[in-house]
């Protein structure tokens, strides 16, 4: 699969492909052909190809639009396999969402790979007014960029929906002298006098970015606030993931983050790919803030399975 032209000079009676999907559209569509062209050494040959059903990718076009008699498509549910602990079970239907346990615990094929990204996203469900709680933490998710620098405020509950959203807050430059991300620290604090600031930045801030001797992560916690961030940022899918997860009921965002709401409803990933569309550079900042914090606070747990006896 990482060199499917390579499938070559060989007479096979029997290949097979594991995750399958994994790969490009492309890649999985040459792989297939350049196998079918070598299924010479016996007069019945076959292909077998296992796979999560990674959203209409290669293996629906080739199973599902193009089925015939020579095709045999088996779905297998996760609940099927009786050698993973019930345990393992649990911890899917925990941290995917509906459409994506379809996909990984049911074997059925779903898009996932265009049309909105924030999926879960419902202004019915999602969006009502939150009330800020003084003895509770300020907690902000943060997107460093020029124009603008983005800011979600939240505070964490016991209960459901236990991430509030109660603030955005975008800045540009605008000719002020003044350090972005200081300002934004200010702003915060002005806005809203606490104890305690926590802040989920984007990762690329620990470079220097607003300033030329500090990066933007320092000129956070010389503003005081407590710093949750990774070195690296996580992969853009585990953050989208978290987010729809929490969209199901378990994140609410008051009315007045327009910005926010607006970027849950408009984002959209390139068709054919679970890549975010960056072209309108209005948008992504203030959902990417947001990713950043629930991914933190509410990751995809992976699931990781270890030995268990066999009968």
């Amino acid at each position: 699969m990482v060199k499917p032209d390579k499938i070559i000079g060989v007479s096979l009676s029997y290949c097979g492909f594991d995750e399958f999907d994994i790969s490009s559209y492309k890649y999985c569509e040459l792989a297939f052909n350049k196998a079918l062209g070598r299924m010479r050494d016996c007069e019945n040959p076959e292909i077998y190809i296992c796979t999560t059903p990674e959203g209409m990718k290669y293996t629906y076009t080739l199973m599902v639009e193009r089925a015939d008699d020579n095709k045999f498509l088996v779905r297998g549910k996760t609940k099927d396999n009786v050698y993973l602990p019930k345990s393992y079970l649990k911890l899917l239907e925990e941290n995917y969402d509906k459409t994506l346990l379809k996909a990984y615990s049911l074997g059925e094929f779903v898009n996932l790979q265009q049309g909105q990204t924030y999926y879960q996203f419902n202004r019915d469900a999602n969006v009502s007014k939150v009330s800020y709680d003084r003895s509770r933490p300020v907690r902000i998710g943060i997107d460093f960029n020029c124009e603008p620098e983005c800011a979600v405020l939240f505070q964490l509950y016991e209960q459901q929906p236990q991430i509030r959203v109660f603030d955005c807050i975008a800045l540009s430059h605008g000719g002020s002298g003044d350090l972005l991300t200081e300002r934004m620290a200010r702003t915060i604090r002005q806005k809203y006098p606490n104890s305690e600031y926590v802040a989920y930045p984007d990762a690329t801030g620990v470079k220097r970015g607003s300033s030329a001797m500090f990066s933007d992560i320092d000129l956070l916690m010389k503003c005081g606030f407590k710093i949750k961030a990774l070195k690296t940022n996580p992969a853009v899918v585990d953050r989208v993931n978290a987010v729809n997860r929490a969209l199901d009921g378990n994140l609410i965002i008051d009315t007045k983050c327009k910005a926010l709401i607006e970027d849950l409803e408009k984002v959209s990933n390139k068709q054919g790919t679970r890549e975010i569309d960056k072209s309108n550079k209005e948008l992504t900042h203030m959902s990417d803030a947001l990713g950043y914090a629930v991914h933190w606070e509410k990751p995809i747990i992976k699931q990781t399975l270890g030995s268990i006896n066999r009968i």
